[in-house]
Formats: structure tokens, C-alpha cells, sequence
């Protein structure tokens, strides 16, 4: 499946402004990636990179540009102190071309966690159900000793979203008082959600 040319067109565009290079050219258009939350994804390639870019790579168009802007901060941040994570070549917001939020990162290698389930034997599952406990608590913890300071600085100043524990809790009670549930954001704020 291709993605319509005004997306294709608009992303080289962009991918061309913001490399200083105007004979970027595709060589493999945008073509959608299933497994994004929230986020649409289109993996393509370049012909002719720009010098320490790899040719492949993945634009993630976000729908809400405080979070967009929120992740980029964070994404650029782990990738820098060196986890094992996508670099993220260009960012911008809805007003920078493609009328949402977006990034555009490297593409990693591999595939999801999950993938292949269909393939899979009965007697199988259960030793891929204990794997993933491990997979997960072993990059976790290794992305939860990064120092947060790479980051807070830069998050402290946006204002649009929540990135302090009591922000969250503040947007969720301003949530639920929206959506008539006070009896939510009551118990929020006297410190017990587990009710």
C-alpha cells in the first residue's frame, strides 16, 4: 500500500528543507506501518541519504503536538545517552509542512516482541509467556537508570501537557470533573484511587 502523493510529497519536502538538501529523492515511498498507539507511522527510504543519515527510516505523524513535543524531547534524550533506541533526524510541529506534529527517526531493526504469534506451536506460548516478563523488566530497568536530568529541563518548559506526577494527577481530576465523574477526581485528590 502507497501512501496519497501530498503526503509523500509534502514529507520530501520537509526531509529536503531541513537536510539543506534539495535532490533528496525517495527510494521507497512512505508506506504505513501497523502497530502505532496513537501515532500514524510510514516507513520509507531515501536513494541518497544525507551524510550520517541511514537510508532507512520511519516518519511518526502525532495527532496532539504538546505530547509530540513531549516525546521528541525524551526520544532525543534516551538516544543521545545511548540506549538502544531510534535517533530522531527532524522534528516539527503541525506548522513545519506536514500538518501534524511529527518525527522522523531511524528505523530500527527487527520487528515487534509479539510478532509470529500465528506461527507458533501450543507447546511454544507458554515458554514465549515467560520470556517477555524478563524482556520487559530488563529494558525497563535499563531505561529507568538513565538520569532524568537529561530531560527535565527541557520539560519543565513546556506548558501544555503534564510531565510531573502532579500533573498528570491534575489533568486526569480536571478529566473527570469534565466528564461528570467528581466521584473520580474526589478520590484523586484526597489520595485514593484504589476506591
Amino acid at each position: 500500500m502507497t501512501v496519497d502523493t501530498g503526503i509523500a510529497e509534502r514529507l520530501i519536502g520537509v526531509l529536503r528543507t531541513a537536510a539543506g538538501t534539495p535532490g533528496l529523492e525517495y527510494g521507497r515511498r512512505p508506506e504505513p506501518m501497523r502497530g502505532g498507539f496513537w501515532a500514524e507511522l510510514f516507513a520509507f527510504s531515501l536513494a541518497n541519504p544525507p551524510a550520517g543519515w541511514p537510508a532507512e527510516l520511519v516518519a511518526r505523524l502525532m495527532p496532539d503536538p504538546g505530547s509530540a513535543r513531549k516525546e521528541t524531547i525524551v526520544q532525543r534524550a534516551v538516544a543521545a545517552a545511548g540506549f538502544p533506541t531510534p535517533i530522531v533526524r527532524v522534528a516539527g510541529s503541525p506548522d513545519d509542512g506536514l500538518g501534524l506534529a511529527f518525527m522522523i527517526m531511524d528505523r530500527a531493526p527487527g520487528g515487534p516482541a509479539l510478532s509470529g504469534l500465528d506461527g507458533l506451536s501450543p507447546a511454544a506460548v507458554p515458554r514465549l509467556l515467560r520470556q517477555i516478563p524478563d524482556l520487559l523488566a530488563t529494558s525497563m530497568a535499563r531505561l529507568h537508570a538513565l538520569d532524568p536530568g537529561l530531560v527535565r529541563d527541557e520539560l519543565e518548559q513546556l506548558r501544555e501537557v503534564p510531565v510531573t506526577v502532579a500533573g498528570l494527577l491534575a489533568a486526569v481530576v480536571r478529566f473527570a470533573s469534565t466528564f461528570g465523574r467528581t466521584d473520580l477526581a474526589e478520590k484523586l485528590l484526597d489520595g485514593d484511587v484504589r476506591r
